[in-house]
């Protein structure tokens, strides 16, 4: 199963909304001519923008649907098995792990 961290999220966000708040700056200052226009809306639109942005990747992050599974490191498959069969012998042998 794949996953991503909530630290992994905040992230993307963070560095898509400078890129967006750049973005909407220079249209709404092209518009309006007002630095002080510009600059409310810019901080109001992406407060909220970052909210929604994050809830929805939380959102997404939980259905499965077009994931494909991470496959575990190869030496996950190799000891893995490795400890079970060393387990499984040592317990049929009686030996304890005390």
């Amino acid at each position: 199963m794949s996953s991503e961290s909530r630290i992994r999220s905040l992230t993307k966000m963070v560095s898509y909304r400078i890129v967006i708040v750049i973005l909407l700056m220079a249209i709404t200052y092209y518009f309006t001519g007002d630095l002080g226009q510009t600059t409310t809306i810019s901080v109001v639109f992406n407060v909220a923008g970052s909210i929604v942005y994050y809830v929805y990747e939380r959102g997404w992050g939980k259905i499965e649907w077009g994931k494909r599974p991470t496959p575990a490191p190869a030496e996950a498959r190799v000891l893995l098995p490795l400890a079970v069969q060393l387990a499984a012998g040592r317990k049929r042998h009686g030996i304890r792990e005390d």
